[in-house]
């Protein structure tokens, strides 16, 4: 985002559309990409990442760390008996 500042626009949380155009509809370009988990199984995801610059192969081995580490947040919050404590950041 910062590299391209002409293209990109950082939204925070708190910020209002107003200085959008009028329309509820905004341009966002993604993929939906599906991978095969069984005979009968799909796993269907969506992103943003560019097609020409990732393969499905690389798509696929970063959704497969993301999830490992978003299982290992949950295991260490329930361990640590903080699965009450919710944060942003």
């Amino acid at each position: 985002m910062k590299a391209h500042p002409e293209i990109y626009k950082f939204v925070p949380k708190n910020q209002r559309f107003d200085y959008f155009e009028d329309t509820p509809y905004y341009d966002f370009e993604c993929q939906v990409i599906r991978f095969k988990i069984t005979e009968d199984t799909y796993e269907y995801i969506v992103t943003n990442l560019d097609k020409d610059e990732f393969v499905i192969q690389d798509i696929k081995e970063l959704y497969h760390l993301r999830c490992k580490i978003e299982t290992s947040y949950r295991e260490l919050k329930y361990d640590l008996d903080s699965n009450t404590l919710h944060a942003e950041k």
